[in-house]
């Protein structure tokens, strides 16, 4: 036999302002010093790809099948604010607060007052959640995105209507524009959600679900082939994941909860390398708190509720983990993964609404504290700053017309900071995907380089990826130039000056 539920009080004055002081606190950590510290290589990508057209900016990335909503919005953000730095991560930031707001309704519309008020401070002073939250990427938007399609998921369940319908198939098909890893998430909630409402001989939430589905492929299929695309060649843009997916296997999932916690640095260029005790300690306080939570349905608002977050916060990880396992390294800790923290914060927080009111104010406070030293991390981080500093130092030797020679690898965020500096440079992509044995193709580009620079009799400039490039490339461009300058650069770097020599000079 079920235990009565205890009686509920009304929220009072106390509250709500702890509450507006959870979101002002949301609000201060995400946009306080926004930009300060620099976009790194993929916040760069970004901001270059705004600056382009519509017809364009499609045309790069339908080929890759990259989700194109959120480089669309921050298109709209450059063409009406600008493409400084702390312009185009307002979006991240708001999305990022509105999750936040988003989490304690939620929470207490589900499980309870205190588990709303729980849910809005744990995500408050997520780690992680700051980080994508400060970052010109689409991840906040995503996790934003996949609350939204919970929320409709339950509207339609309990009322299918047109508008309920319309609803959750407009936020499922945001989220499959929004981010490839996006299915992963949607496909356990809906099947599971159908799943509940089929065994309750609910028909017409069950046909609700499904028209909600159909309308959201029909939207979403001028972009299928090309996520199609994606998903059959996945191995191609994630082959720099697979290290980390061999160093961490089979433990993604444990890893993950780690990375997940409050405890735990932020990710750095892309991943969470390193999880320390206090990472663990975290996900151990949480996990426990989810169990407490489990095991007392009884408190819940809406106990039905268990099974679909359940899928948002585990089952999506075992996919994830799944579909790394057949098909390519997809899971990367502290980043595709990021997405189930919503799910996992609203099960922890379950925890919390269990408790004795005497004891519910220790948990989050507990977390909060543990999450104080990776927070200050985030917000001082170092590493986004190299690419700013980087291409300073190249906008203060290089003039106007100035040819610069770089990999594909650090185009755009050179395309993007000389931009910022008012530096018209003339940039050419190099092919550093070239074998030796192409190296009379490559004389022949180093041979036309010369030829310009010699019309121009300006220098040319050539940023070195890394030594693989320099041993690939040099022999072709040692044939003609001369070096008159070099300094070494961050990420091992190296920042080149070149003379062409005089037509017919020996190299």
């Amino acid at each position: 036999m079920t235990a009565p539920r205890p009686p509920e009080h009304s929220p009072d004055r106390r509250h709500w302002a702890a509450l507006s002081l959870v979101l002002l606190l949301a609000a201060a950590l995400r946009l306080s010093g926004l930009g300060s510290v620099g976009f790194w290589y993929d916040e760069c990508i970004t901001a270059y790809r705004a600056t382009l057209g519509t017809g364009e900016l499609l045309a790069i990335l339908r080929p890759i099948g990259q989700a194109p909503l959120f480089i669309l919005l921050e298109k709209l953000v450059h063409h009406t604010l600008g493409n400084e730095e702390w312009k185009l991560l307002l979006l991240p930031a708001l999305f990022g607060t509105a999750s936040v707001a988003l989490g304690y309704h939620l929470g207490r519309k589900w499980i309870g007052p205190r588990a709303g008020l729980a849910t809005a401070f744990l995500l408050a002073v997520s780690p992680l959640h700051l980080h994508y939250s400060r970052e010109a990427r689409s991840y906040s938007l995503l996790a934003l995105l996949l609350m939204l399609s919970l929320w409709c998921v339950d509207r339609v369940v309990r009322q299918p209507r047109p508008r309920s319908v319309a609803l959750a198939a407009l936020a499922f098909s945001a989220v499959a524009y929004t981010h490839g890893v996006g299915a992963v998430y949607l496909a356990p909630l809906v099947a599971i959600a159908m799943l509940q409402v089929a065994l309750r001989r609910r028909w017409r939430s069950l046909v609700g679900l499904a028209a909600a589905v159909a309308l959201a492929v029909v939207t979403f299929l001028p972009w299928l082939p090309d996520y199609a695309h994606q998903v059959a060649t996945i191995d191609e843009p994630y082959y720099w994941a697979q290290w980390h997916w061999d160093e961490v296997f089979p433990w993604q999932v444990p890893y993950s909860l780690a990375a997940l916690s409050h405890g735990s640095g932020p990710p750095v260029t892309n991943m969470v390398t390193s999880t320390p005790w206090t990472a663990w300690l975290a996900a151990g306080l949480s996990t426990l708190l989810a169990l407490v939570g489990l095991l007392r349905r009884a408190v819940w608002r809406r106990p039905e509720m268990t099974p679909l977050l359940l899928a948002g916060g585990v089952l999506s990880l075992l996919l994830l983990f799944a579909g790394a396992w057949l098909k390519a390294p997809v899971y990367v800790v502290g980043r595709t993964d990021s997405a189930a923290l919503p799910f996992l914060v609203l099960l922890a927080a379950s925890g919390i609404q269990a408790l004795p009111r005497r004891l519910a104010w220790a948990p989050p406070l507990l977390l909060g504290a543990l999450a104080v030293q990776p927070l200050v991390a985030e917000l001082q981080s170092p590493e986004k700053s190299r690419d700013r500093r980087m291409n300073g130092i190249m906008a203060e030797v290089m003039e106007d017309g100035d040819m610069l020679l770089t990999s594909g690898q650090v185009f755009e965020p050179s395309a993007y900071y000389l931009g910022q500096w008012g530096r018209e440079a003339d940039i050419r992509v190099w092919p550093t995907t070239s074998s030796p044995r192409d190296s009379r193709g490559l004389q022949a580009e180093a041979l036309l380089i010369a030829t310009e620079a010699r019309r121009r009799s300006r220098p040319v400039w050539w940023l070195v990826w890394s030594e693989y490039e320099l041993d690939l490339l040099s022999p072709a461009l040692y044939a003609h130039f001369d070096v008159v300058g070099r300094r070494d650069m961050y990420h091992r770097k190296q920042f080149l000056q070149l003379r062409a020599r005089p037509s017919g000079g020996a190299g």
